[in-house]
């Protein structure tokens, strides 16, 4: 028996199933729609992985504590320095623009004198109207670290004042 599924997002899915398929119990009917369901998912990213957007690049963001980022991307500045002290880092900033205009702020902390797993943090920062308010959202997620902000001024000329009335 085969099952020809297609959804409006244009993925077609053809399965296989066996024959005496009205035969097998309900537990075993739901595994095989859950199966299918997850497969649809994967080929729907696959698909989104493979279409190249020209100028950005795919990028990947896993991060320990939260989901991972995929989107393409591209980097608009960067900065990586030390911090000294009891237990001294390398801290890497990168600020990205996807192809559908949202910002992806990303911190990376190294230990610079043993082996140790790197943490990294990223921030998605939705595209809208107000470029203030996604620029102080991106410095938020930098903690308005000095070396974030003279990144952002001085690569990317942002203004980082805020008029109140």
């Amino acid at each position: 028996m085969k099952s020809n599924v297609k959804q409006s997002d244009g993925v077609d899915v053809i399965v296989e199933l066996p024959n005496p398929i009205n035969q097998l119990d309900d537990q075993a009917k739901q595994e095989i729609t859950s199966i299918i369901s997850r497969a649809k998912q994967d080929v729907r990213r696959a698909l989104k992985r493979a279409e190249q957007q020209e100028g950005y690049e795919r990028l990947e963001i896993v991060q320990a504590k939260g989901p991972t980022i995929e989107a393409w991307a591209r980097l608009l500045c960067s900065d990586e320095f030390e911090i000294r002290g009891r237990e001294p880092l390398r801290i890497a900033l990168e600020l990205f623009q996807t192809a559908g205009g949202a910002w992806i702020a990303v911190t990376t902390s190294t230990p610079t004198d043993r082996d140790g797993l790197d943490v990294v943090r990223a921030t998605v920062v939705e595209r809208q109207d107000d470029e203030a308010a996604m620029r102080f959202a991106v410095m938020d997620a930098f903690d308005w670290h000095m070396r974030a902000r003279s990144m952002v001024t001085k690569k990317l000329r942002w203004s980082l004042r805020k008029d109140v009335a």
